[in-house]
Order: C-alpha cells, then sequence, then structure tokens
C-alpha cells in the first residue's frame, strides 16, 4: 500500500486523513452518521440512530428549501470536497489502491476522484473542517476534455487562493519515456493515469505535456507537432517508441531557447539527450513526478 502524500504537497488545509487509504464494507452500516443523514433527508427512517462519534461526519450546511434528495445532499458533499472544506471518509466498497487515487499524479487529481466518488455514494462524506462559502462552484467531470478547475480556496489565514494544477503554465525539461523514449534515466518512472493538462493516458505528465508546450510557449517540443491549440505526435521523428537522433538532438536548441529547467526531482541532461546509447537508469529522491 503506498503512503499518503506528505503534508507539504498536499492541496488540503489539514494533515491528509490514512483512514482514506482503507476499504470498508460495501453495504452501507445502517447505524453510520452517513446512512442516517441520507435517510433522514430523503424521507426514510435509518434502522439505528447514528452514534455520536461519527455525527460529525454528515454536518452539512444547511440547503436553501425543504425536502432536498439524497442526491443533492451528495452533490453538496462532493463540492465542500473539492472546495478543500470536507474531508472525505472512508471508500465504501472493496478495491485495490486505485480506488484511492495512489496512482494519480498529486493530491488535486485525488481530490476530485474522492468528490466524485461521495457524490455516486462510493465514499463516506466525512467531515467538515471549514465552514463552506454561500456558493460553492460546481464539481469538475472527470473527463480528459476538462482542463480548468475551480481554484482551491485555503483554510488557512493570511493565505492567498492556490491555482489548481490544470491552470499551471509551469514546464520543465522532458523526463518521461512517452517523451524521451529509452534515452532518459527514469525509464522506470510510473506514468499517471491520465496528463492534468492534455488528458491523454497513461502517457506523459503535465509539466512536460507537448500540449502545455504549444499553449505556453507557441511550440511543440521535438517529436511532436503544433496543431491547432494542441500538439501531435510527429511519426517522421519517432521510430517506434524511440525518437529519432535528429529530434533528440534538436532538444538542445529547444531546451536552450526556452531557458527550461530540469525537474527537480526527475533531472534530464542534454548529455542524457545527446549520447550514443541510453543514459544509466536513475531513481529520484522520492514522487512520482506531475
Amino acid at each position: 500500500m503506498t503512503s499518503p502524500p506528505p503534508a507539504s504537497q498536499s492541496p488540503y488545509p489539514f494533515a491528509f486523513d490514512p483512514s482514506i487509504y482503507s476499504t470498508v464494507s460495501s453495504a452501507l452500516r445502517p447505524d453510520s452518521a452517513y446512512a442516517t443523514a441520507l435517510s433522514a433527508l430523503s424521507g426514510h427512517t435509518p434502522t439505528h440512530a447514528p452514534s455520536s462519534a461519527l455525527a460529525g461526519a454528515a454536518s452539512l450546511r444547511t440547503l436553501d428549501g425543504t425536502g432536498a434528495g439524497a442526491a443533492t445532499i451528495q452533490d453538496e458533499w462532493a463540492r465542500q470536497v473539492w472546495a478543500g472544506v470536507r474531508q472525505p471518509g472512508a471508500f465504501l466498497g472493496p478495491g485495490n489502491g486505485s480506488v484511492n487515487g495512489i496512482d494519480l499524479a498529486d493530491d488535486t487529481d485525488r481530490r476530485l476522484l474522492f468528490a466524485h466518488q461521495v457524490r455516486d455514494g462510493s465514499r463516506e462524506p466525512g467531515h467538515l473542517v471549514q465552514t463552506p462559502s454561500p456558493a460553492l462552484a460546481p464539481l469538475p467531470p472527470l473527463a480528459p476534455s476538462q482542463r480548468h478547475a475551480p481554484p482551491y480556496q485555503s483554510a488557512r489565514t493570511n493565505q492567498s487562493a492556490k491555482p489548481a494544477a490544470a491552470d499551471s503554465s509551469e514546464l520543465v525539461v522532458p523526463y518521461s519515456g512517452a517523451m524521451l523514449g529509452s534515452f532518459t534515466p527514469y525509464r522506470e518512472l510510473r506514468p499517471p493515469v491520465a496528463c492534468h493538462e492534455c488528458g491523454a493516458p497513461r502517457a506523459h505528465f503535465a509539466m512536460e505535456c507537448p500540449s502545455r508546450f504549444v499553449r505556453v510557449l507557441g511550440e511543440a517540443p521535438p517529436g511532436w507537432s503544433v496543431d491547432g491549440r494542441t500538439a501531435t505526435k510527429n511519426p517522421a521523428q519517432w521510430d517506434r517508441d524511440e525518437l529519432t537522433a535528429e529530434a533528440r538532438s534538436d532538444y538542445r536548441r529547444f531546451i536552450t531557447t526556452h531557458r527550461l529547467q530540469p525537474h527537480r526531482l526527475y533531472q534530464v541532461t542534454l548529455d542524457d539527450l545527446a549520447g550514443p546509447a541510453p543514459p544509466p537508469l536513475r531513481r529520484a529522491p522520492g514522487g512520482r513526478g506531475k
């Protein structure tokens, strides 16, 4: 089981709760606060009253109107999770680490996944850690075409809002096998489920995304071509999964022209790219890419 990310890397305004990395029975316990809250709000009487220990799990600000259905309440909980004012609870069913987002690039992706799980009823809503704002932004879809997300509002005072990762323009020297073939020393780096910039599955990371290079710099990296506002693979510069020698050589100009800096963990040098053979494997001190 992969350990939760360090608190310093988390978008949550509180320590990441390790309990969300475990699963419980897929059947809702009749005495759980979640089941009780949904039953009460849906007009059904629960079998047992909730225990005081779990009462905080279903805390929710008052909704306008009366008789709000379970779907409305779950959507409200999901919005609160996405806004960072609610800490999600445990996953309500069987599953491996994927249901807890351990293979996603960062906590922003995990937070969106958890919010969708809360909305569809597969994860308990957890508890509030901050009073929600009167109007919360709608939950973005998980579809790859969705590139922008509402800004994360920190619960800590004297701290400005932090933009979501999808709005970032940060770029680094490419470092994944999807971008460099075998001429990256990080060939064993596991790709993300999807790029947070373009949505490409099991490929590159957002900070090296060809489409982000096009969006930010107006130029695609070697091995890629500008296609409107995005980038597409240039087959003339690839030999199956390997960049041609000419494309690798062009990285010197590309990196120098745009003054690209290496990733803080996955540092690829010009010598790595221009060598006659793939560089030796290197292991980063930690992290998964981004």
